[in-house]
């Protein structure tokens, strides 16, 4: 091969601007910027479609109802004895269910 992986493109060039918009957003949406995201800032292009990606399976309409998908991240979450995300997905979970 050509070295390159995946689609070979080359690394998208986002200004600094552009990333603080995404990390801004992602707290407005989440009330939080967790450890994940900050990591992700410094990949701009890797945390644009890792929002996407999030944004799509959590929240676009689809097969499941959002409060289920957060139930399914408890259990997940719960069999590696993740704590903190549990936490993050019972309120997600709860405020969810208000929706129904």
């Amino acid at each position: 091969g050509d070295g390159t992986r995946g689609r070979g493109h080359e690394e998208e060039e986002y200004s600094e601007e552009e990333v603080e918009r995404m990390v801004q957003a992602t707290f407005v949406h989440t009330g939080r910027v967790g450890n994940l995201v900050r990591l992700l800032s410094w990949h701009p292009s890797y945390l644009e479609r890792f929002l996407t990606l999030l944004d799509v399976v959590m929240d676009e309409p689809g097969a499941l109802l959002p409060h289920w998908r957060h139930y399914i991240a408890i259990l997940a979450a719960s069999r590696f004895s993740c704590q903190y995300l549990v936490n993050l997905q019972e309120k997600a979970f709860l405020e969810r269910g208000e929706e129904m």
